[in-house]
């Protein structure tokens, strides 16, 4: 499954509401499938809420997924502790193999670090870009507005994710001179490995 987006647009209500019940019914199509492979090797992210409702989906039980502290100037606000847990009907006991590049940015990025969590995941591919953070959003005197990344995000253990990126468990780069093959190695290296899991 291609997840290509964690938002359809700026208003995360109309995100949830549009996005969460297509990854449902994609799901329940699922549900006879050894094994779920999600894809999120070219998704730019968007918005947390989104991408933690989507962790939802495979939660077996509520977990701590990772930390996020905002800044202020010099101030450094108290770290909050995210969490996922158990939502709606479309929780998959099967093995779930999630494929990332150095293009998983953002929320797709806390997708991934909440996927990690889960005892029936792994993730292939390549580091994730290591570009966190919702984005804070202040007025000019004229109108205009900017924003700015104020965020930092750390692992549960304190490792910081900013800059750095998600380490997939099995380390597989995107080769251009196979993708002009049609040759995805990623998604070879999936289908020997599924293979062996249900045997």
């Amino acid at each position: 499954m291609n997840l290509a987006a964690i938002a359809s647009d700026e208003n995360t209500g109309q995100s949830l509401k549009e996005l969460v019940p297509s990854l449902d019914e994609a799901l329940l199509k699922l549900s006879p499938a050894a094994a779920i492979v999600l894809d999120v090797r070219f998704n730019e992210g968007g918005q947390d809420a989104v991408a933690l409702a989507f962790a939802n989906r495979f939660a077996d039980q509520k977990r701590a997924a990772y930390k996020k502290q905002a800044c202020f100037g010099d101030r450094a606000m108290k770290l909050e502790t995210q969490y996922m847990e158990p939502q709606g009907d479309s929780y998959k006991q099967q093995p779930i193999i999630l494929l990332t590049s150095i293009l998983t940015e953002s929320a797709a990025e806390t997708f991934v670090q909440s996927m990690r969590q889960l005892p029936n995941v792994k993730i292939a591919g390549e580091r994730t870009a290591g570009f966190f953070s919702d984005a804070l959003t202040r007025l000019l005197p004229n109108g205009e507005s900017f924003t700015l990344s104020n965020e930092r995000y750390y692992t549960m253990d304190g490792v910081l994710l900013e800059g750095n990126g998600i380490v997939p468990d099995v380390e597989i780069p995107i080769q251009l001179s196979s993708v002009d093959k049609g040759i995805d190695p990623a998604l070879e290296w999936v289908l020997q490995d599924v293979s062996k899991q249900v045997r």
